[in-house]
């Protein structure tokens, strides 16, 4: 007998976050033609969070199929409120990893290539987060349709800039 799915999870890692981020934002475009805009911003909420989440352990340094475990996400959370970065009680909140990138890039002297990059960086993140939370699972709400094109063009401009983020 085969495996389950769940017996066949991969630890996560940058190189999981990066291919899941794609795979999800994919998923997501083909919710939205479909015109299921909540369960698009879901996922795409998720391919957001998930390439902030590798380009901040990239930036750390880690190879792409290091593991990444609770006990990193608790270093980058308390890393962040080293930075003054008021953090709330999960890992899931895509404006503190965005916040911390730019703000750990700061103190490692390692700026943007591009002028205002960060400034692009967190109002993308910004429009996501505020119209995406994990818990949108629970809703039966219908967003807006320019809710759903904002969330879009902002996850698709972090795909886009994973590599630089």
């Amino acid at each position: 007998m085969p495996r389950l799915l769940t017996q066949r999870l991969q630890l996560d890692s940058i190189a999981q976050f990066r291919i899941s981020a794609r795979i999800r934002h994919e998923d997501a475009a083909q919710l939205a033609r479909s015109n299921r805009g909540l369960a698009a911003i879901y996922l795409w909420g998720y391919t957001v969070e998930m390439t902030v989440k590798a380009a901040w352990f990239a930036l750390l340094g880690y190879p792409d199929y290091k593991s990444i475990a609770r006990k990193d996400l608790e270093t980058a959370k308390a890393v962040a409120k080293s930075y003054g970065i008021g953090w709330p009680g999960n890992f899931h909140d895509i404006e503190c990893w965005a916040q911390l990138l730019v703000q750990h890039r700061v103190a490692l002297n390692r700026p943007y290539a591009v002028h205002h990059f960060d400034t692009v960086l967190l109002a993308h993140a910004h429009c996501v987060y505020s119209r995406w939370r994990e818990s949108l699972r629970y809703k039966a709400n219908v967003p807006y349709r320019f809710e759903v094109e904002a969330v879009a063009e902002s996850a698709e401009w972090f795909l886009t800039n994973s590599r630089s983020l």
